[in-house]
């Protein structure tokens, strides 16, 4: 296994396959406050900007030309009935940074997740149509 960890002592552990790499090393503890700040927001950013984009869309107010300015650049790839799909590809990408990241113990799992949810992902694309350009809907 490529992220197997051979543990020498309660605080001292190292990878198997490259041993100078160690768990538990100040490098790591130095970063972990920093990555406790930044991941809400990195994971919720984009579930918030689409809640805008929900309430703009339940306001009728999409075409307004403020809120073009403000969002268009979400809105503008996708036809404005399928105001969503930025959201759909938000979440691909999401899933596929946690099976990466997640699930590096079972690397079968790791690959059979994002895989099946890309081959759903096309299947999806194909049938809603979301884009503007016909091109960008048969791939």
């Amino acid at each position: 296994e490529p992220f197997k960890w051979t543990f020498l002592s309660v605080n001292k552990a190292v990878l198997d396959t490259e041993p100078s790499v160690s768990l538990f090393d100040n490098f790591h503890t130095e970063v972990f406050p920093i990555a406790l700040f930044a991941m809400p927001a990195v994971v919720a950013s984009p579930f918030a900007m689409y809640f805008f984009i929900y309430v703009g869309y339940r306001r009728r107010v999409m075409d307004e030309p403020s809120f073009a300015m403000r969002w268009g650049y979400l809105l503008d790839p996708f036809e404005r009935k399928h105001w969503y799909w930025g959201l759909v590809i938000a979440c691909r990408k999401l899933l596929v940074a946690f099976s990466r990241v997640f699930l590096m113990n079972d690397l079968y799992m790791q690959k059979f997740v994002p895989a099946v949810y890309l081959v759903g992902n096309l299947i999806a694309n194909y049938h809603v149509r979301p884009y503007r350009l016909e091109r960008h809907n048969v791939l």
